[in-house]
């Protein structure tokens, strides 16, 4: 089977619904486009799912996935109303994309976004030190840098006490030939190397940091799964919690679809770690 032919079958998916829940799921409150941060005359918007009960409520930020150069928040809507249901204040937000800004933008935007969930913790009914990170992809990549970084900014940010992500570049030295990467930090290796290694979440696993669950495409040709392998690797020398999850699928099935047993077992880490009754979302 060609790559064009499964990349086709992957876009078919997504466009004719494959990320769609089942009929009769538990509908939840939902806040659209909620400014977060301005950067340049850019606002940034975020989604906020809340389940039915009052809260406060543990709260997970959604980071969606596209090579940092593509996407929006509206890709984890799925993701968020599942966590919804589940208990979870589910906060999915934009970011600036390489055709508007350069790393380090992502993570100022991603540090921004926890710092607005911390400031507005009560509207949002959200227990603001009972907090986790999930992203894809490249969201997969911020979600990373942002909460093993996070040490240094705990007073202003919301205490990311767990991440989770999915099909995450974790060390950018090893994608050389990337275009995506080299959109992200405007040049090759060879010109920035302490771009790469700066930008990798690699960098930063030490005794301190929060559990983390990596979950990888065990047929992913474009962030390799020794990716993840890796990063699990380097956080478990340095005693943090981790948990790798191999999944049979490939980058796009991973990342791009709502994938129910994926979303369970980030549901069920979160709950785990997080301090909440487990009863993960049934996988579909």
């Amino acid at each position: 089977m060609s790559m064009r032919f499964v990349f086709l079958l992957a876009a078919l998916c997504v466009f004719a619904g494959c990320s769609s829940l089942p009929s009769g799921a538990e509908p939840v409150r939902e806040i659209h486009n909620q400014v977060y941060a301005e950067h340049e005359g850019k606002n940034l918007m975020a989604d906020v799912f809340l389940p039915q009960s009052p809260g406060p409520h543990p709260a997970i930020l959604l980071l969606h996935s596209g090579s940092w150069r593509h996407g929006s928040k509206s890709r984890m809507a799925d993701v968020g109303r599942a966590f919804a249901r589940e208990g979870f204040v589910a906060v999915a937000a934009n970011y600036r994309l390489t055709n508007e800004a350069r790393f380090p933008a992502q993570i100022h935007d991603t540090r921004d976004a926890l710092r607005w969930m911390k400031e507005n913790h009560e509207r949002l009914e959200i227990q603001p030190n009972v907090v986790g990170i999930l992203g894809y992809s490249s969201g997969g990549h911020l979600a990373l840098l942002a909460g093993l970084t996070g040490n240094e900014h705990r007073s202003i940010l919301a205490d990311v006490q767990a991440i989770a992500v999915a099909g995450a570049p974790s060390n950018l030295e090893t994608l050389v030939s990337n275009p995506a990467v080299y959109a992200l930090l405007g040049g090759w290796k060879s010109d920035k190397p302490r771009a790469y290694s700066f930008a990798s979440p690699v960098q930063y696993a030490t005794p301190d940091d929060p559990p983390v669950l990596l979950m990888h495409g065990k047929y992913d040709m474009i962030v390799p799964e020794s990716q993840s392998k890796a990063m699990a690797d380097k956080l478990a020398s340095a005693g943090v919690q981790v948990e790798f999850r191999e999944l049979p699928y490939g980058h796009m099935r991973t990342t791009l679809t709502y994938n129910g047993s994926e979303v369970a077992a980030a549901v069920r880490f979160f709950k785990e770690n997080l301090g909440v009754r487990a009863t993960p979302v049934a996988a579909r």
